[in-house]
C-alpha cells in the first residue's frame, strides 16, 4: 500500500509540474514558431477563388510605357475609373493611398475626384498610423487615420474608405486580417469590408458584420499571381483586349502588381502562409480578405480561455496515465496522445472552421514523455544500484550481475513462497573460548576468519548469506532466484566450511589450546521469502518449517558434520531421477526429535561427494 500511494503522489507531482510547464508555453507563446509552421504547411491549403473580384494590376509594363509612378498618375487613374465604369462594375476599390496634395498640377486631383464622384460604387484606401508607424495593434497610443487628400475626402466621405493596414506575424508572414476596427469608439471597416458592404448592398446581399479589432485567419484561396483574373492598368488604360462583361457585376480591385516600392517609404508585397518564398501583393490579399467575406472562409483562432481549460485537463490526464505505466505502454500513450492532438487540431480545423493550435501541446507532451522516462531510467539504475550493492554483501558478486542481465529471472521483493535449500552453520566449543580469551580483540579476530571463510563457501556455491547470528551463520540457496542445482550446491557449500573451518580451528588450538568445531544442517523445501520486518527495518531473509528444519539439524549437529533429513536426500527432478542420493556419500544418522516437529526425523551425515554422477531412478534405486 506505501509503494503504491507513493507511485499515485509522484504520478501526481510529474501531472502537476509539466502542466504548469505547458501554462507557461501556452502564455509566453514559446512554441508559436512551430504553430505557424504548422498552420502553413498542414492546415492552410489551396482554395477555389471568386470570379466576382478582377484586379486591374500597375504591372511592369504598366511602368515601362506611362513612366515612373508621380502625381501625374491620378490623371492616369481618373481614365481607368472612367473606363472601367462603362463596363458597369459592382464595386471599385483603388488600392492605393492618395494622401498628399498635388500642387503643381491641382488639375490631376480635381480630376481623380470627378472621376470617383461618377462612380455609383467606389472604395480609396485609408490607414491607421501612429507618426510614421504603420499601426498592426489598435492599442497601441496616438493612433490617427490616414485619409486621401481633403478634396477627394470631401467627396466621398468616410463610407468609401477603408483602412488597408497588414498584419504581419514574428515571421514576417501575413495569416491574419482586421475585417473591422474599433477606435475611441469609432467604427472603422477594413479595405476588403467596405468593399464588401458595397457589393451586398448592389447585388441585394446580406451581411451581418464581424467583431471589431478581432484578428481572423486568412483563408487563403491560391497561390501569389494565380486564381484572380488580372489585366494590366495600361491595358485597360489602352482599352487594350478588353471585353463586355470583364468588369460587369464584378468588384474590381486597382493595386500594385510589379515588384518594387509602392511608394517612397513602403513595399507592398507580403509573405504568406501558403507561398513563403513568393510575395502576395497588397491587392491580392486583399482580393482574398473580399473573398473570405463573400465566402464566410475566416478562420478563427481558439478562444484562450478553451484553450487553457481543455490543454490543462488533458495534460493532467496523459501525464499521470504515462507516469502510472511501465516504457512500453507509456511509450504507447504518449504516442497516441499525440496523434489525438493532432487528429483534433485537424477536425477542429475542417469541421469547425477554429485553428486550435496544437504543435505546442504535442511538444510539451513529448517533453514531459522524455522527462519521466529519463527520470525512471536514472531513478532505476540507483535502485539497481543500491539493491546490486545490497545483494553484493550476501551474494555472489557474478551471480547478482548475471541476474541482473537475464530479464526472464524475476524477484518478488515484497514475498512469495519459493523452494529453497537452508544451511546453518555454527561454531561449536565458541561459548568457552570467548570466556576463556580474555582479550576480546583475539576472539573478534578467529569470528572474522570463521565467518569470511564461511561466506566465501556460501558465494562460491551461488548461495545467498542471509544473516550473521552471533557465532552462528545462515544461508538460502534459489532465492531471490532461480539457482541451478541449488539442492547440491547447498551441501557443497557445508562440506567446504567443514573442510576449510580444520585451518582454522587447528590455529585456535595451537594458539590457544581451545578445541572449536564446525556443525553444519542443510535442508529443503517450500519456504516464504520477502523482505520481513518494519517500516524503518527490514530484511530480506526466510521463514517456515523449511528454514525451521535447517537450524534444528544444525544445533544437533557435531564439529566437523553436516546434518540433512531423509526428505532432503530423496528430493527427486520432475523426471523421476534422484539429485542427491546417488551423488553424496552418507551414513544414517539415525532418527532425532526436532522441535516443532510431531514425529522424530531420520536424519543422515553427509561424509562426501561421489566422484562420478551416475543418476538412478527412484524406483530402481536400492540403498
Amino acid at each position: 500500500m506505501e509503494t503504491k500511494n507513493k507511485k499515485l503522489l509522484t504520478s501526481i507531482i510529474y501531472s502537476i509540474i509539466i502542466t504548469l510547464f505547458m501554462i507557461l508555453v501556452m502564455a509566453t507563446n514559446m512554441f508559436k514558431g512551430l504553430d505557424n509552421l504548422t498552420y502553413d504547411h498542414i492546415y492552410e491549403k489551396e482554395n477555389t477563388y471568386s470570379e466576382e473580384i478582377v484586379i486591374v494590376g500597375i504591372d511592369d509594363k504598366t511602368l515601362s510605357n506611362l513612366g515612373a509612378f508621380t502625381p501625374s498618375y491620378r490623371s492616369y487613374f481618373a481614365d481607368v475609373i472612367d473606363k472601367i465604369n462603362t463596363y458597369n462594375p459592382a464595386v471599385i476599390g483603388v488600392d492605393i493611398l492618395f494622401t498628399g496634395v498635388n500642387v503643381d498640377n491641382p488639375e490631376y486631383d480635381t480630376k481623380l475626384t470627378t472621376a470617383a464622384t461618377n462612380t455609383k460604387n467606389i472604395v480609396f484606401a485609408a490607414e491607421f498610423k501612429s507618426g510614421d508607424k504603420i499601426v498592426d495593434d489598435m492599442h497601441e497610443k496616438d493612433i490617427t487615420y490616414t485619409l486621401p487628400y481633403d478634396e477627394l475626402y470631401n467627396e466621398i466621405g468616410d463610407e468609401s474608405l477603408g483602412f488597408v493596414n497588414v498584419i504581419s506575424d514574428g515571421d514576417s508572414v501575413v495569416r491574419h486580417a482586421r475585417v473591422s476596427a474599433k477606435l475611441n469608439d469609432t467604427y472603422y471597416s477594413s479595405f476588403g469590408e467596405q468593399i464588401y458592404k458595397k457589393y451586398a448592398n448592389e447585388m441585394d446581399l446580406d451581411y451581418s458584420g464581424y467583431v471589431a479589432n478581432r484578428e481572423y485567419l486568412v483563408n487563403y484561396n491560391g497561390y501569389p499571381e494565380q486564381g484572380y483574373e488580372v489585366v494590366s492598368f495600361y491595358d485597360v488604360y489602352n482599352n487594350i483586349n478588353l471585353y463586355s462583361d470583364l468588369f460587369e457585376d464584378k468588384i474590381v480591385l486597382i493595386g500594385w502588381y510589379a515588384t518594387g516600392n509602392a511608394s517612397k517609404d513602403r513595399t507592398d508585397e507580403y509573405y504568406t502562409p501558403i507561398a513563403h518564398k513568393t510575395h502576395m501583393f497588397g491587392v491580392e490579399l486583399h482580393a482574398n480578405v473580399i473573398n473570405n467575406i463573400m465566402n464566410d472562409m475566416f478562420v478563427q483562432d481558439a478562444a484562450k480561455t478553451g484553450q487553457y481549460i481543455i490543454n490543462i485537463i488533458i495534460m493532467l490526464a496523459i501525464i499521470f496515465i504515462i507516469s502510472r505505466f511501465g516504457f512500453m505502454w507509456a511509450s504507447i500513450t504518449a504516442a497516441a496522445s499525440i496523434i489525438f492532438e493532432f487528429l483534433f487540431g485537424l477536425i477542429m480545423y475542417n469541421a469547425f472552421g477554429i485553428f486550435y493550435p496544437t504543435t505546442g501541446i504535442m511538444v510539451v507532451i513529448a517533453i514531459g514523455y522524455v522527462v519521466i522516462v529519463v527520470y525512471n531510467y536514472v531513478r532505476e539504475r540507483l535502485e539497481k544500484g543500491a539493491v546490486l550493492k545490497t545483494f553484493k554483501q550476501y551474494m555472489a558478486p557474478q551471480v547478482v550481475e548475471a541476474f541482473l542481465k537475464d530479464n526472464k529471472q524475476s524477484s518478488n521483493l515484497v514475498g512469495e513462497r519459493r523452494d529453497v535449500a537452508c544451511l546453518f552453520v555454527d561454531i561449536r566449543g565458541f561459548t568457552r573460548m570467548s570466556e576463556t580469551l580474555v582479550d576480546p580483540v583475539k576472539v573478534v579476530k578467529i569470528l572474522n576468519d570463521y565467518l569470511g571463510m564461511t561466506t566465501k563457501q556460501i558465494f562460491d556455491n551461488d548461495g545467498m548469506l542471509d544473516k550473521f547470528i552471533g557465532d552462528a551463520c545462515m544461508a538460502i540457496f534459489n532465492a531471490p532466484f532461480d539457482i541451478e542445482d541449488y539442492e547440491f550446491k547447498a551441501i557443497k557449500a557445508g562440506l567446504g566450511i567443514v573442510k576449510y573451518g580444520e585451518p582454522i580451528a587447528k590455529q585456535v588450538f595451537e594458539d590457544y589450546g581451545i578445541t572449536i568445531g564446525f556443525g553444519v544442517g542443510v535442508n529443503c523445501g517450500e519456504a516464504i521469502i520477502g523482505n520481513i520486518g518494519c517500516d524503518f527495518r527490514k530484511d530480506y531473509t526466510g521463514i517456515g518449517d523449511t528454514i525451521n528444519t535447517a537450524s534444528r539439524l544444525e544445533s544437533n549437529a557435531k564439529g566437523g558434520q553436516v546434518i540433512i533429513s531423509e526428505e532432503t536426500l530423496n528430493r527427486v527432478d520432475s523426471n523421476g531421477k534422484y539429485k542427491l542420493k546417488n551423488r553424496l556419500i552418507v551414513e544414517e544418522n539415525g532418527y532425532l526429535n526436532l522441535k516443532g516437529k510431531a514425529k522424530p526425523v531420520l536424519t543422515y551425515n553427509v561424509i562426501g561427494i561421489k566422484e562420478g554422477n551416475n543418476e538412478e531412478t527412484v524406483n530402481d534405486s536400492k540403498d
